[in-house]
C-alpha cells in the first residue's frame, strides 16, 4: 500500500513559495548582509514565520504508519540527507573534519541542516504519541516536553519543542478539520477570505512592528516565545489564505513544481552557499533550478532502475 498522499497542487505552491523565502533569507544572512542581516526588514519578516509554515504543512501531509515503518521512511528521507549534506560541506575543507566533528554535529546541528534532524525527531515523536493509548497521551506529551526543555539546545531540542505544536496543528487540521468546522461557518470564511486575510495581516503587522526581535538561539524568555509563536502562526495562516485567494482565479504551475522538491532545494542551496560566493538574482535562480534538475534526474533514475526502487518508497 502506498504511504504517500495524493499531490495537492495548492499546498505544493505554498511550499514552493516557502522554499524561495528560505533561499532568500539565507542569501541575506550569509551573502548580502552577513554583519547586519538582523536589521533587514525582509529578513525579519521571513524569519518570523517561514519555518513554522513548513512544519505546519509537513504535519498536514503526515500519514500515520507503524513506528517501525516511520523510522525507515524518515531515516531514508531525512537522516540520510542530514548526514550526506554535512559530509559534502566537510569534504570541501577536509574530509577528516566530517569524522572528527560528527558527534558535535548531532549534539548541536545548527549548521543549516537542522531542519532534517528536527523534522525526523518530530515525526518519530508524533508517531509514538499516536500509537499510545489515549489515557497515556497527555502524560507522554508532558514527560517528553519536560525532557526537551531540560535539554535546551542539545540536539536542537528547543526547535523540536517549539515546532511540534505546528506539526500537530497541521495534522489535526487534515484529520479533524471537517468534523470540527461547521459547514456554515466554513462557507462564511470562504466567502470572506479577503476580509479575513486583511484583518489577520493587520494583526500580524501590528505585533511584528511592536514586539518582534530575534535573540540568541536558546535564550528565549516566556514573552518572546509567546510573540514568536503568535507571529509564526499568523504569518503561516496569511500565506495559506493568500494562496487560497489567488488560487480561486489563477494557478501557479512553476511554484507548484518547485514545491515538489523543497527538501532537495533546502539541502543543496545550503551546500552552494557554503561552497560558492554567489550573489544576485542569478544566485537565487541557480540555488533553486540546480536542485530541481538534480532531483528530477534522480527520480527518473529510481523509476527506471528496478534495483533502486526501494529508495523511492
Amino acid at each position: 500500500m502506498s504511504m504517500t498522499m495524493p499531490r495537492n497542487n495548492f499546498l505544493d505552491a505554498v511550499r514552493g513559495f516557502g522554499i524561495v523565502l528560505v533561499v532568500i533569507g539565507h542569501l541575506i544572512q550569509m551573502r548580502y548582509l552577513p554583519d547586519s542581516f538582523d536589521s533587514n526588514i525582509i529578513f525579519k519578516l521571513i524569519y518570523s514565520f517561514h519555518m513554522a509554515l513548513f512544519f505546519l504543512i509537513s504535519g498536514y501531509f503526515f500519514k500515520e504508519k507503524s513506528l517501525f515503518d516511520e523510522m525507515i521512511w524518515s531515516t531514508k528521507r531525512l537522516i540520510v540527507p542530514f548526514f550526506f549534506f554535512y559530509f559534502l560541506v566537510s569534504c570541501k575543507a577536509d574530509v577528516r573534519q566530517f569524522f572528527s566533528t560528527i558527534v558535535d554535529y548531532v549534539i548541536n546541528p545548527q549548521i543549516g541542516f537542522w531542519f532534517f534532524f528536527v523534522l525526523f525527531a518530530i515525526r518519530i515523536f508524533v508517531t509514538a504519541l499516536l500509537e499510545c493509548k489515549w489515557v497515556f497521551k497527555g502524560g507522554v506529551l508532558i514527560f517528553v516536553s519536560l525532557i526537551l526543555a531540560k535539554m535546551h539546545t542539545v540536539a536542537s531540542a528547543h526547535y523540536i519543542l517549539f515546532y511540534t505544536p505546528f506539526f500537530l496543528l497541521g495534522y489535526w487540521v487534515r484529520v479533524y478539520g471537517d468534523a470540527l468546522v461547521v459547514v456554515k461557518a466554513k462557507d462564511v470564511i470562504q466567502k470572506n477570505i479577503l476580509l479575513f486575510l486583511i484583518v489577520t495581516s493587520i494583526i500580524y503587522l501590528g505585533i511584528f512592528s511592536l514586539f518582534y526581535t530575534r535573540t540568541t538561539v536558546g535564550n528565549y524568555s516566556g514573552l518572546f516565545l509567546i510573540q514568536k509563536s503568535v507571529l509564526a502562526l499568523l504569518g503561516s495562516v496569511i500565506v495559506i489564505m493568500f494562496f487560497g485567494l489567488i488560487y480561486k482565479y489563477i494557478k501557479i504551475p512553476l511554484l507548484e513544481y518547485v514545491g515538489r522538491f523543497t527538501l532537495s532545494i533546502y539541502g543543496l542551496h545550503l551546500l552552494f552557499i557554503f561552497s560558492y560566493d554567489l550573489i544576485g538574482w542569478g544566485a537565487l535562480i541557480f540555488m533553486i533550478l540546480i536542485p530541481v534538475l538534480v532531483s528530477e534526474a534522480y527520480s527518473r533514475l529510481l523509476r527506471s532502475t528496478k534495483s533502486l526502487a526501494f529508495l523511492s518508497r
